[in-house]
């Protein structure tokens, strides 16, 4: 009876941390940990492997939690650093992955995985974002504005301007002109 107590109290705790990862190891470790309680003839022994059971889980959870925040602040600094340097042109997954020490399949990963968007559509965001205020807020011709929003081509720049917004960099300009005129 002791021994289904201690089981249920573990089994709680994996509940608790749900996390599918750990509920796995736990799950693979389940005979070695189950033959452990069936061993202890004391309440004391029991206690003692439940308490390492539970330790070892507290520790594991730590650990993922500080894995998960390396990799948060890993791509919170690509994010920042494709915020203040969209303006180059030879910005790609491997040029990122290079810098940030990364294998570029890994980058790409992580970065879908924390943002939901792959690598090139945000730095696409990143850079039609930057072209629309440059739009609205200079005089600056197309070309102009395609360069300093990092594309060294300008029929790339007018494919990824009309499929982010609907619309030619011209069209976004006068209908977003007559709008803050009136």
């Amino acid at each position: 009876m002791m021994v289904q107590l201690c089981l249920q109290v573990l089994l709680k705790a994996l509940r608790i941390a749900a996390d599918s990862s750990l509920d796995e190891r736990f799950r693979e470790d389940k005979e070695t940990v189950l033959d452990r309680f069936k061993h202890c003839e004391t309440i004391q022994e029991m206690r003692s492997v439940l308490g390492g059971q539970l330790c070892g889980l507290i520790m594991a959870m730590i650990e993922k939690r500080s894995a998960r925040k390396k990799t948060n602040d890993l791509i919170e600094a690509i994010q920042a650093y494709l915020t203040v340097h969209y303006v180059n042109s030879d910005i790609s997954v491997n040029y990122m992955a290079d810098l940030f020490g990364i294998s570029p399949n890994y980058l790409s990963k992580l970065f879908k995985e924390h943002t939901t968007m792959n690598f090139i559509d945000y730095l696409i965001e990143v850079r039609m974002k930057a072209a629309s205020g440059l739009l609205l807020e200079t005089a600056l011709k197309l070309n102009g504005i395609a360069l300093q929003t990092g594309y060294a081509n300008f029929s790339s720049f007018l494919r990824n301007f009309k499929k982010y917004y609907g619309m030619t960099p011209t069209e976004y300009r006068q209908v977003h002109a007559d709008s803050v005129a009136k």
